[in-house]
């Protein structure tokens, strides 16, 4: 799991999984790994998705969930975890037009999914899918 802060981290989801997970904390210079074989969770943050000058680690994070996904390793990411898959999967991050968005909100997908959820959401960005991801 990348956690890149600390008032950001796994929570709830540490109970809810059931398993030992490994954090790792680039914002503290922990290195990035080149893998995650078990599966990978990718927290938020404040960050944007492409301030890599900002947050150095972000490109490592960006090359870690690109593996992730084209290995089939089962991955999640939360807010900026998940803005930062979508570019590494060759979508697109780009601000909102309508400002801060915060709550429950639908999810339309951008292909039939394997699954739908609905899931919470915090921020003033929003993304949109590349046409390879899966």
């Amino acid at each position: 799991m990348v956690e890149h802060e600390a008032d950001a981290g796994l929570g709830y989801f540490e109970r809810w999984l059931g398993v030992a997970t490994e954090v790792v904390r680039p914002y503290l210079g922990e290195p990035v790994p080149d893998e995650a074989p078990g599966g990978l969770i990718v927290l938020g943050g404040e960050a944007s998705a492409w301030d890599d000058e900002g947050y150095p680690w972000l490109a490592a994070t960006r090359r870690l969930l690109r593996r992730a996904v084209e290995s089939g390793v089962p991955t999640l990411g939360v807010c900026l975890g998940a803005q930062l898959m979508t570019l590494a999967c060759g979508g697109e991050v780009n601000r909102g037009e309508h400002g801060l968005e915060v709550g429950a909100v639908p999810v339309r997908p951008c292909r039939p999914p394997r699954a739908t959820r609905c899931w919470a959401t915090w921020g003033p960005r929003r993304w949109r899918c590349s046409t390879t991801a899966t």
